[in-house]
Parts: structure tokens; C-alpha cells; sequence
């Protein structure tokens, strides 16, 4: 049975796959709550099942590739990360300061915090100095 875990994963690896998990069940959810509130009729088979299912799916797929200590995943993920994290900022920032009637509003709810905390604390765990120095020296690009 393979294990959960690299041998090799410090902790820093696991508690941040831990907060992609965390996070992509978190992001699954709300986006179920939103088609939910949707018309039934309008909903259709990719809004309403397959597309939170690949998003699962990726989802569990990036928690399962970090732990494994696998670089395809973790790279991709934090590189993608660190790079839409400042246009996020930046955009919400903006619609917070625009009261133009084609920019939507901005509302913060639970769901927003938490995944927002979540991103966050496995953004830290997995740039912190043990996560790196571990994909460098024991990380492997794909499968064995």
C-alpha cells in the first residue's frame, strides 16, 4: 500500500499538502454553494457535476504529488501561486476602490477567509526554507 508521505517529506511539506487539500475541498464547496443558488434547469451536467469533479480531482491530484515529494507538482503549484497572488491583490484592490457600475463589487464572506487563510499558510509552509531545501536535495521531477 503506498504510503501518504514521502519517508523523505518534512513537515513543512506535509502540513502545506495538507492546506492544498484543505483548500481545494474548501474551493470545491463554495463553488457548489454558487450553482446551487443557480435555477436547477440551468445548472447543466459540467456545472454542476464534472466540472467540481476535475476540480477535485486536480486538486487532490497537486495535495497527493506534493506529499509524494514529487517537483512537477510542487513547482507548479508554488510558481503559479506567487505569480497570481499579486494580480489577486492587486484586482481586488482595485474593484475595492472602483465605484464604476461595470466592475462588480467586492464581498469578503467565511468561505473567502478561509480559503484565503488556507492559501496563505500552505503558501508559507511550502516556501519555507525546509520545504525547499527537501524538494532540492530529496525531490524527484515525476514518478519513480
Amino acid at each position: 500500500m503506498p504510503k501518504l508521505f514521502a519517508p523523505e517529506a518534512p513537515l513543512a511539506v506535509r502540513g502545506g499538502s495538507i492546506c492544498v487539500l484543505l483548500l481545494t475541498t474548501v474551493d470545491v464547496l463554495v463553488g457548489l454553494g454558487w450553482v446551487r443558488l443557480d435555477s436547477v434547469w440551468e445548472i447543466g451536467l459540467w456545472y454542476g457535476f464534472l466540472r467540481p469533479g476535475v476540480r477535485l480531482l486536480a486538486g487532490i491530484a497537486f495535495a497527493w504529488g506534493i506529499a509524494q515529494m514529487l517537483g512537477v507538482f510542487y513547482w507548479s503549484w508554488l510558481v503559479t501561486s506567487v505569480l497570481l497572488a499579486p494580480i489577486a491583490v492587486v484586482t481586488t484592490f482595485i474593484r475595492m476602490l472602483s465605484h464604476s457600475e461595470g466592475i462588480g463589487a467586492v464581498t469578503f464572506g467565511p468561505a473567502a477567509v478561509v480559503a484565503g487563510f488556507l492559501w496563505l499558510l500552505a503558501t508559507v509552509l511550502l516556501l519555507s526554507p525546509a520545504s525547499v531545501r527537501a524538494y532540492w536535495r530529496h525531490g524527484r521531477l515525476w514518478l519513480k
